[in-house]
């Protein structure tokens, strides 16, 4: 999204991070580190204190070019003050389509997290709302790029280890309450 953003403007590119929780540290380091002119310039989160305290941080370790952040506890209210180029969505599974059908609606590029929507369907007029939007949607999917995924498939490419059979992964993060997620 950046990207395309920053080779169609000159101007820096304003996102709103949607969604405050512990995922929406990762987007914002990973935007700071970033080549690209941006900046945050909306929080939305139904918790308002959670949408205070992110927009503390982003203030804080962004840029020093950072302007001003606006804090929203919804996402209508953000779209109607608009001021921003791109919407990153980190909210609940079931809020993905209807959150990404509303920014795209309002000319906003759109990044979220995996899955796009619960329904084929849904992922249809998703892409087709986008395309008629002339607007970049975005799934993210990260685990492709962490290490140890990428030094397995290093290992498999130098033909340091046989072609696999079977394959089993499993990830924990604690995130304040025990979460186990087997893939």
């Amino acid at each position: 999204v950046c990207t395309k953003l920053a080779m169609a403007s000159s101007s820096r590119v304003g996102f709103a991070f949607v969604g405050c929780g512990g995922i929406a540290r990762h987007h914002l380091r990973a935007l700071q580190s970033s080549k690209r002119d941006t900046e945050v310039t909306a929080v939305v989160d139904v918790d308002g204190r959670k949408a205070e305290e992110f927009r503390r941080l982003v203030q804080e370790q962004y840029r020093s070019h950072q302007s001003k952040c606006e804090v929203f506890t919804s996402l209508t209210d953000a779209l109607q003050w608009g001021k921003f180029d791109a919407a990153v969505l980190m909210v609940p599974h079931d809020l993905h389509g209807t959150y990404a059908g509303q920014c795209l609606l309002a000319g906003k590029h759109v990044l979220l997290e995996k899955p796009l929507a619960h329904t084929v369907s849904a992922c249809l007029k998703l892409i087709q709302v986008a395309e008629r939007a002339r607007a970049t949607l975005m799934v993210g999917e990260n685990s492709p790029f962490w290490p140890e995924v990428v030094k397995a498939k290093e290992l498999l490419e130098n033909g340091v280890i046989g072609a696999p059979y079977f394959a089993q992964a499993n990830y924990w993060e604690s995130i304040g309450r025990s979460v186990i997620c087997s893939f």
